[in-house]
Order: C-alpha cells, then structure tokens, then sequence
C-alpha cells in the first residue's frame, strides 16, 4: 500500500524565506535608501555651515573700519558686511555647486554692536525620498560672528605710546583735569591730532612713577618706550623698531602691561627717524578728506596698498587721566595711525610734534581688488555661534 511521499520540510522553508525575503526587501530598500539621503543631507548641511560660518566671519570684519555705534547698522556698513559675507559664503560648494547670492540672508542681533548673523539655505534634491513624495527638503545653518578688539599679544608696534585723543584747552601740550578724553573705541576714523612727544627721563630720574611729578606733569604727551630685548636706553634700539617693528618677537603688548619709558635718548632720535625712515619713505602721501584714508602717488601704496606705507604705524595707547593720577602709563589700546608730519628741535623744551590721522583699525595688513580678510588687525574676529 503506498502511503504516499511527505512533502520536504526543507523545500517548505525555501518557500517561506522567498516570500519573507519579497516582503521585506522593499523595507531593506527603504532603509537603505533613507541612510543614503540622511547621509547626503548630513553633508549638504556640513556644507552650508560652513559657507554660514565664512560669511559670517567676513562680514563682520567689516565692523573693524570704524563708523560702527549701537542701534540700528549704518546703511552703508550693512551694505559692505553684506557684500563681504555673501563674496564668502558663496565661494565654496554646497552639494553639487555653490550658493547663489539669494540663498544667503542677513540679521543683526537685537542689543549688540559688531555683530552680523548670516543664514545659508539650500533646498537640496534627495535620491530615494521622491518613492514617498518627498524629493527635495530645505536646509539651513545660521552662525553669529562678532568683531572685537585685541587685548592681548598684539605685534609689530611701534614703540610710541599715544596718549587717547584729548582737546587740549589751556594749549600746554598735556593732558589738564577737565579736559574732554575721547576713549578708543570711540576714535572716529579720520580724526585728526597734534601730540607733543615727551622728552624721556635721564636714568638717574628712573622709570614712570619714580620721579614724582614726572608722568604727572607730561601725561598726554606721546612716550619713546623700551620693549623687552632693548638695552636700557638705547637709541639704537628706539631707532630700529621705528624703523623696522616687526623685526624681532620683543614687541608684543597686552593691556594693562606697564610702559617702561626709554631712559636716554631724548624725542629727538625718534623724530629724527620718524621723518627719515616713515615719511621720507613715501613723501608723496596726503590726506583724503572724502575718503578718510590717505593716498599716495607711488605705485607701491596706491589705491587699496595704502596701508602697506611706512607712514602707517600701529602705536599702544594709554589713557592720559590714570597716567596723571597714578604717575605711570599703561597699554589700554591700539590704534592704527598715519603719520602726517613731525616738528622738533634738539633744544628742550622746545615743542617737538607728531602730527597724523587715526585710521581703521584694520589699517596694517594685507588687501586686493577682491574683498579677501586683512589679517593682523586690531581686532579680531570670532564665531559667537
């Protein structure tokens, strides 16, 4: 009698595993699929915060030119951090290509000055997600930079403290209670100054503060000061850094650090290569009262290279009422500053002056015909967020 074959239980699981490997194979897909487009858009979104980030930066290093106040943005400084962010932020691809101007918008924070937030958008085409309906999906990066000044380690000065701008009333050449101080961060860019350089202090009368009434009498005068590595009261020493400041890592200052004032050599050696070493060098520059900047006929420091001149020095400021009160001069800026001209005579106390123009604190560095970041500065400029 035959009872018949049994089916395979081995080909009965085959079966089963066909028809669970049907169902869940779309499910794999979708997987699949869904990692690759979370995958593309992690990038895309990498992309644009990084365009975010570049614009940012950019533009607010625009605020490093001066003209900036609380409240609403000048229309015309909006328009060159703008112009600036939007140059940056669209140089670098984003997916495929890099962002149009459109896809990048501008906002400044509420109850804050030199600060610009830019937003990069891009509305990036998915590979799988059109199966459900969704083929593209916007995505955005924000990032907040800001502008602010240097305090610490800041190079290549020359050795001149520069007291803050003043109105010198009684026309004695220094600094009198009462008489209006105008504070770094509020120098308009342009501003035009007469200071009296001070006469130094022999080494028998010691450095500021040793001799009463020394610093307290000449505060608001323009001080010759020894940097770290100078011989104690060395003109030459004086002579060099006017001439070449960059030219050994002694000359970087931080706020709050004492002035030591050069002990021997009177204001004459640094008149002396102010006028042979600065100005001599680019005697064809003037002052453009239009642009608040200065020009210059030699190729060398034309147009935007203005800043290369030698004219141009980035001198430590003090303020002059401290210096009067406590006898001794501190670093509390920095200041870019072109020289104008230089009066003095070897006789004392006959006046010996500089005379000059503040300008942007971004004056010394490096510029083109393309907006590009001009490094060192000033200030500095950094992510907020």
């Amino acid at each position: 009698m035959n009872a018949g074959r049994k089916p395979s239980v081995g080909g009965r699981e085959r079966g089963q595993m066909i028809v669970i490997f049907a169902i869940v194979l779309p499910v794999l897909l979708g997987f699949a699929a869904l990692g690759i487009d979370v995958g593309y858009m992690y990038s895309v979104r990498s992309d644009l915060q990084r365009s975010a980030d570049a614009g940012a930066l950019a533009g607010a290093f625009a605020f490093n030119d001066g003209g900036w106040v609380s409240g609403p943005v000048p229309a015309l400084l909006q328009a060159k951090a703008e112009n600036r962010a939007t140059f940056f932020a669209t140089r670098d691809p984003v997916g495929p290509a890099p962002l149009t101007s459109g896809a990048i918008t501008f906002a400044y924070p509420p109850g804050v000055v030199n600060q610009i937030q830019v937003t990069a958008r891009y509305n990036a085409n998915l590979f799988f997600a059109g199966i459900i309906g969704s083929p593209t999906v916007m995505l955005s990066a924000t990032a907040v930079a800001e502008a602010i000044p240097v305090d610490q380690h800041v190079e290549c000065l020359t050795p001149l403290a520069f007291p803050y701008p003043y109105t010198d009333s009684n026309g004695n050449g220094g600094w009198n209670p009462g008489e209006p101080i105008v504070p770094p961060t509020s120098i308009p860019q342009g501003l035009h100054v007469t200071f009296r350089v001070a006469n130094t202090p022999e080494p028998s009368e010691g450095y500021p503060g040793g001799t009463p009434g020394y610093v307290h009498d000449w505060a608001g005068e323009i001080f010759p000061i020894r940097m770290c590595g100078d011989s104690l009261g060395g003109e030459s020493d004086l002579r060099r850094r006017i001439r070449t400041p960059c030219y050994d890592g002694c000359n970087a200052i931080s706020f709050g650090i004492p002035l030591s004032l050069k002990e021997n050599p009177t204001y004459v050696p640094a008149i002396d290569e102010i006028r042979d070493e600065l100005i001599n060098n680019d005697p064809s520059a003037s002052w453009d009262s239009a642009s608040d900047l200065p020009v210059s006929t030699d190729a060398r420091y034309s147009g935007d290279n203005w800043m290369f001149s030698p004219r141009v020095v980035r001198v430590m400021l003090y303020n002059p009422q401290n210096a009067r009160a406590t006898g001794t001069i501190r670093v509390t800026g920095f200041a870019g500053f072109w020289i104008e001209s230089v009066s003095g005579s070897p006789s004392w106390p006959n006046n010996a002056n500089v005379r000059g123009y503040f300008i942007p604190d971004s004056a010394v560095g490096g510029t083109s015909s393309s907006p590009i970041l001009i490094e060192p500065s000033l200030k500095i400029t950094r992510l907020v967020q």
